[in-house]
C-alpha cells in the first residue's frame, strides 16, 4: 500500500482530532490517543514504530514501560493537546501535521531511518525515537482544507479503519517474512562456519604428528645430512617399523629444526582447544537457528528470538519499492601500521606485512578473494598480498618480482634463493586461537626465486626511496 493511501485514511479519521495521551508502551516506540470533538467524540489509539509496522490501530491499550524514556516524555510535554491539521504521505513514510496554540509541529514516521522524529515549524529536529537526528528536516505541509472540522460519515470511517488495519496486517506479514529470510540466511552462514571449523579442527589434529616428528629428529639429529630439505626416518618406538617423513629448513641446524617442530606442535595444540570450543558453540547456535526457522512464531516474539541469536535484522525498504541507497565505501588511501605498500612494474599494488600482527591484518582485513598471498615456505617472515584487478590474475612477471621482494623482507640474503608459497587469498584463513602470524593455507603452490638486488631496488625506487 502506498503511503498516500494510508495517509488519506488517517486524515479522514483524525483531521481536527486532538492528541490526548502519549505513552511509551512495550513493543512500540510510541502510543498515541486521539479524540475528535463533539458531537462525534470518536477515539483512536495508534502504536507507532520505526521498524516493521509503522502505524497500527490499538484496540486495547498496550502495557506500559516502567521507564518511559526521553522521546515519549518530550512528545507528552510538547504535543499533547495539539490538533491534527492533516496526515501527509511522504516517499519514506508518514507525517502528522499538528497545531498546538498556533505553533506548527510535525511528527514524522520515517521507515528509511527506522525512527520517529518531532520537527518544529523552523525545521529543527527536536527529538528522535532512536539513533541520531539528521542535520535538518523540513516540516510537512498540510493540504488546504476548510477550517471547520468536517463530519465523517460512518461508512467513510469504517472504510478508513479497514485501510488502516489492512496496511498494518501487510506490514506485519512483510516484517515477519523478512525476519524469516534473515534467520534462514544466518542459519546457512552458521552451517558454513561449522564446516570450516571442522576442517580447521582436522588440521589442528596434526599437532601430535609434528610432536612425534620432533621426537624422532631429536633422537637421530646426527643422521641428518647437511643441506637436506627433508629426511625419512623410522620411529624407534613403533613396533611396526613405521617411517615418517620430516620436512626440514635447510638454513637451520638439526637442533633448530627440532625446536621449530615442537613450537608448531604447541601452537596447534593450543589452537585445537580454542577451535573445539568454537565448534561446539557454533553447532549449538546452528541448531537453535534451524529450529527458529522451522517454528511458526511471529511478530515481536520472532524478532526478540532472532536478536537473541545474533541475527542481522533486515532494513525496512523505502515505501514504494525503491531500495535504500547503499553506503559506498571510499577507497582506502592509507594502510594500517606495520603494512608496507609497494607497486609492481605493471602498476599493481603489493602489500607486505612487517610483523605478525600486520600479517594477520593482511589476511583478515585487507585480502580479497582473487588477490595472491605469498610467504617464504617453512620460514618465519613477511606475508605479501598482490592485488588482482577484477577477474584478471596478476601476470607472471609481477608474481615473480613480488615473491623476490617478500623473500628479501623475510631475511633471505640478496643473490640467494628461496621457495615462496603462493595461492589465492580465498584459500588462506585465520582461525581464532592461532598464534599471531599463523594461518591455514590450502591449494598452495611453490615458486623458487632468486633475490636480485635490481628487483628489490626497483620496488623501493617506485616508492621514492632506494635501499
Amino acid at each position: 500500500m502506498s503511503p498516500t493511501a494510508l495517509a488519506d485514511a488517517l486524515a479522514t479519521l483524525l483531521r481536527g482530532a486532538a492528541l490526548r495521551v502519549a505513552r511509551h508502551p512495550e513493543g512500540a516506540d510510541l502510543e498515541l490517543r486521539f479524540a475528535t470533538p463533539p458531537p462525534e467524540s470518536f477515539e483512536l489509539n495508534l502504536a507507532l514504530r520505526g521498524h516493521g509496522c509503522a502505524v497500527q490501530r490499538v484496540v486495547s491499550p498496550l502495557s506500559s514501560v516502567a521507564n518511559p524514556g526521553g522521546f515519549a516524555l518530550f512528545v507528552r510535554r510538547n504535543l499533547v493537546g495539539a490538533r491534527v491539521r492533516d496526515v501527509v504521505g511522504e516517499h519514506n513514510g508518514l507525517a502528522f501535521c499538528l497545531d498546538r496554540r498556533g505553533d506548527a509541529w510535525t511528527l514524522r514516521v520515517d521507515r528509511s531511518t527506522q525512527q520517529l522524529r518531532v520537527v518544529d515549524g523552523d525545521g529543527r529536529v527536536r527529538a528522535v525515537s532512536s539513533g541520531r537526528p539528521p542535520h535538518g528536516d523540513a516540516p510537512a505541509r498540510p493540504r488546504a482544507v476548510d477550517s471547520a472540522t468536517p463530519s465523517v460519515p460512518d461508512a467513510a470511517r469504517v472504510a478508513a479503519l479497514a485501510v488502516l488495519d489492512g496496511a498494518a496486517d501487510r506490514a506485519r506479514a512483510d516484517a515477519d517474512a523478512g525476519l524469516r529470510r534473515a534467520v534462514r540466511n544466518e542459519a546457512r552462514r552458521a552451517r558454513r562456519l561449522v564446516e570450516r571449523l571442522g576442517e580447521d579442527l582436522g588440521r589442528a589434529d596434526g599437532a601430535e604428528a609434528l610432536r612425534e616428528a620432533g621426537e624422532v629428529l631429536k633422537v637421530a639429529m646426527h643422521a641428518v645430512p647437511a643441506g637436506a630439505d627433508h629426511i625419512e626416518m623410522p620411529v624407534p618406538w613403533a613396533p611396526d617399523g613405521r617411517v615418517v617423513r620430516i620436512d626440514l629448513q635447510r638454513d637451520r641446524s638439526p637442533a633448530q629444526n627440532v625446536e621449530r617442530l615442537f613450537r608448531r606442535a604447541r601452537a596447534l595444540a593450543v589452537a585445537r582447544a580454542a577451535i573445539a570450543e568454537r565448534l561446539e558453540a557454533a553447532r549449538a547456535r546452528t541448531a537453535a537457528l534451524e529450529a527458529l526457522a522451522a517454528d511458526d512464531v511471529a511478530g515481536e516474539d520472532l524478532r526478540s528470538a532472532a536478536v537473541a541469536l545474533g541475527v542481522r535484522l533486515p532494513k525496512m525498504p523505502t515505501p514504494g519499492g525503491a531500495p535504500a541507497s547503499p553506503r559506498r565505501r571510499s577507497p582506502a588511501t592509507t594502510v594500517p601500521a606495520g603494512v608496507d605498500r609497494f607497486e609492481t612494474e605493471s602498476g599493481r599494488e603489493l602489500l607486505v606485512g612487517r610483523s605478525a600482527a600486520a600479517n594477520d591484518v593482511l589476511v583478515t582485513r585487507l585480502a580479497r578473494g582473487a588477490d595472491l598471498w605469498l610467504h617464504v615456505k617453512d620460514r618465519r617472515g613477511a606475508h605479501g598480498l598482490l592485488r588482482a584487478s577484477g577477474k584478471d590474475a596478476p601476470p607472471g612477471r609481477d608474481l615473480a618480482t613480488a615473491a623476490c621482494l617478500v623473500a628479501w623482507l623475510s631475511g633471505v640474503e640478496r643473490e640467494g634463493t628461496a621457495d615462496v608459497s603462493w595461492t589465492e587469498a580465498r584459500n588462506v584463513r585465520k582461525s581464532k586461537g592461532l598464534a599471531p602470524g599463523m594461518v591455514y593455507v590450502q591449494k598452495e603452490r611453490v615458486l623458487r626465486v632468486a633475490v636480485e638486488r635490481s628487483v628489490v631496488d626497483a620496488f623501493y625506487a617506485r616508492r621514492g626511496e632506494t635501499r
